[in-house]
């Protein structure tokens, strides 16, 4: 019986809504397709999603600490250049992929044989930056002056943080198994 009434429900609210938008034109004159067109543009022609295939080209060219390592240094350049220099809506590209990378940076530190007496210092540091891209792309995105100078610094100790970190030598690492 409940199942029912829920189901009923939830029937009764699609009829009875009829969606989620309305279906009506933007513009009085225009037609249908040319309506659809424009919800569905995206407002800032910067802003696109990553494909899978750019997440996955990121994954293969950083798996290793220090190709790892130039990449989030290039990205930060880059988000520097473009928040700093006229249109900061282009760093959305860089923001979004070293979004990725620091994601991934743990696992890639792992996996590179750094010493596990570095991986707190690696996580307080990505997470650091990622606060500070953060900040960068609500502004961005809020359509406010991005601000880069009041994270500038803590962008630049925690890359100068984490690229002070060397993984382990062929002698020093732990033997396999």
């Amino acid at each position: 019986m409940k199942t029912r009434f829920i189901a009923s429900a939830f029937l009764l609210c699609c009829l009875w809504g009829g969606g989620c938008g309305s279906k009506q034109p933007a513009d009085a004159g225009a037609t249908v397709d040319q309506a659809d067109v424009a919800i569905t543009a995206p407002a800032d022609p910067h802003d696109t999603p990553l494909t899978d295939e750019e997440i996955n080209q990121l994954r293969n060219e950083t798996v290793m600490w220090a190709a790892a390592l130039e990449r989030i240094q290039e990205f930060a350049a880059t988000i520097k250049l473009e928040t700093t220099s006229g249109t900061p809506a282009k760093a959305h590209r860089a923001l979004d992929l070293v979004d990725h990378l620091l994601q991934w940076l743990p696992d890639i530190a792992q996996t590179s044989k750094v010493p596990k007496d570095q991986w707190q210092a690696i996580g307080e540091n990505t997470q650091a930056l990622r606060d500070a891209f953060n900040v960068l792309h609500a502004n961005i995105d809020a359509g406010k002056d991005p601000g880069h100078d009041a994270v500038a610094a803590e962008i630049q100790v925690a890359v100068e943080t984490l690229a002070a970190i060397q993984p382990a030598t062929v002698e020093d690492a732990p033997p396999t198994e």
